[in-house]
């Protein structure tokens, strides 16, 4: 998925970049990717409840993750 598919929440439709950047810091938590070669991976993961396709089953989220020490979203 890219960054400006639309998603459906619940407060509404808005792209995933734009979803990213209004979770707050409290909702994310630092987890380790394991050992890399310069030490520990650490990132900031978040869930986003989100709608699905329409017709499909099951509960959908999106799940963020951004590297501590860049910055980068994926």
């Amino acid at each position: 998925m890219s960054s400006t598919h639309p998603l459906v929440t619940h407060a509404g439709e808005c792209q995933a970049k734009a979803l990213t950047a209004r979770i707050p810091r409290r909702a994310r938590q630092r987890l380790s990717a394991g050992a890399g070669a310069q030490g520990e991976r650490y990132y900031d993961r978040a869930e986003v409840d989100i709608h699905g396709p329409v017709g499909s089953l099951g509960h959908w989220r999106l799940l963020v993750r951004r590297n501590r020490r860049t910055g980068e979203v994926a």
